[in-house]
C-alpha cells in the first residue's frame, strides 16, 4: 500500500473518530449542545429538538460509514463539517458565549477561531481525500489486501524449500 493510500485511510479514521466520539459525547451530555441551539435565537423546542436528534443519528452513523463508504459519504461528511461551521460563523454573529456542545460536556468547545479553523480543516481533509483517486479504497479492502498480501508472503518457499 501506497503512503498517499495510507494518508486517505488514516484519514477517514481520524473523520469517523470526530464524528463517533461527538455523536456519543452528545448523547451522553445533550445539555451543553441544546443551550447552544436556544442561545442562536431558535425559539421553536421542537425544532432545537429535532435539529440536536438529527446531528447525534447523522454524526453516528456517519462515523461508522466513513470507514467503509464510497465518495458520496465523503461529500455528505464534508457538507456536515461545512455545514457546522455555518453554524459556528453564525454564533460568532450572534456574539453567543455558550460552548457549542460540539463534544458534550467531553471538550469545552468555544465558538471562536479555533472552532472554526477546526472544522475548516476538518472540510479540507474530507473534500482533499474524496478528491484522491483511491476514494473507493475501502477500510475493509484494506484490511483484505493485507491478509491476501500475507498469504502471498507465506506461500513463497523459503531457501531451504520449506514454506513459511
Amino acid at each position: 500500500m501506497t503512503l498517499k493510500e495510507w494518508s486517505i485511510v488514516s484519514i477517514r479514521l481520524l473523520r469517523s473518530a470526530v464524528l463517533l466520539v461527538a455523536a456519543v459525547s452528545k448523547f451522553l451530555s445533550p445539555e451543553e449542545s441544546l443551550t447552544f441551539l436556544a442561545a442562536l435565537r431558535i425559539q421553536n423546542q421542537s425544532l432545537i429538538s429535532f435539529i440536536f436528534i438529527g446531528t447525534v443519528f447523522i454524526e453516528f452513523f456517519g462515523g461508522f460509514l466513513v470507514g467503509l463508504a464510497p465518495r458520496l459519504t465523503f461529500d455528505a461528511i464534508g457538507a456536515l463539517f461545512g455545514l457546522f461551521t455555518v453554524v459556528m460563523l453564525v454564533a460568532v454573529a450572534y456574539q453567543v458565549s455558550e460552548s457549542c456542545g460540539c463534544f458534550g460536556n467531553l471538550i469545552k468547545s468555544e465558538v471562536g477561531p479555533f472552532g472554526i479553523g477546526g472544522n475548516m480543516l476538518l472540510v479540507s481533509l474530507v473534500f482533499y481525500a474524496a478528491r484522491q483517486k483511491v476514494h473507493r479504497l475501502a477500510l475493509s479492502n484494506v484490511i483484505d489486501q493485507y491478509f491476501n498480501d500475507e498469504k502471498q508472503l507465506s506461500s513463497i518457499p523459503s531457501p531451504q524449500g520449506q514454506s513459511r
